[in-house]
């Protein structure tokens, strides 16, 4: 079902690690050193208007998340705007690493996010397919189960949200976890077969909205 709503293209769909340091405090940060957590992570740039106005919507998810195992986190990556606008005339694209995590750590003081500093070359950025403002969850196995165009909170929050419900009812038979998402195992309902790409993922969508417990209710 993720797989069937994530959006964008232009990358090879699976998770890419990296090893990225800190802004605030220099601490290198490994995706693939974070086994049995979900991480969900977007890119973005002191030049980049809705990575700006989205950090402020993911600093409440990360509060929301508090004590689950889930990371939150940004990839300062490439300029979406350097130089331009009158806001913007301060920040030409940076000629260095050491200009760039500057503007990394500028750009960290408009929330408590932690924020991982890309390489001047951008290639994490490059590899996640060049999304100024991308969106990325990662389950808890390491698989790339979901990716958006822009980092809308609200969206990123559902499919966080879907993905504790999976793992809360011990990963029901008949929803599959692989490395592009989750889908309905064709034997279990072959009734999927008959359906085009779109209906099916809505027909997943319901099933794990029927797993929603009493107490949600």
């Amino acid at each position: 079902m993720l797989a069937r709503t994530s959006e964008g293209g232009g990358m090879v769909p699976r998770t890419h690690d990296f090893t990225l340091p800190t802004a605030q405090n220099g601490m290198p940060y490994t995706l693939s050193a974070n086994p049995g957590k979900i991480r969900a992570f977007m890119f973005g740039s002191i030049t980049n208007p809705p990575a700006r106005m989205q950090v402020e919507q993911w600093q409440r998810l990360a509060k929301k998340y508090a004590g689950k195992d889930v990371q939150l986190f940004v990839i300062y990556g490439d300029e979406l705007h350097p130089g331009d606008h009158k806001e913007f005339k301060a920040y030409p694209k940076p000629k260095s690493e050491y200009e760039k995590l500057a503007y990394a750590q500028e750009f960290a003081q408009l929330s408590s996010l932690p924020v991982l500093v890309d390489g001047l070359n951008n290639a994490t950025y490059d590899a996640y397919g060049k999304a100024p403002n991308g969106a990325y969850l990662v389950d808890a196995d390491g698989s790339l189960v979901f990716r958006g165009t822009w980092a809308d909170a609200r969206k990123m929050e559902h499919m966080i949200d879907t993905l504790l419900k999976w793992y809360k009812a011990g990963k029901p038979k008949g929803i599959c976890r692989s490395r592009s998402g989750f889908h309905r195992r064709r034997e279990d309902h072959p009734q999927i077969s008959q359906m085009g790409p779109l209906t099916s993922g809505l027909f997943l969508l319901r099933t794990l909205r029927s797993l929603r417990s009493p107490a949600s209710t």
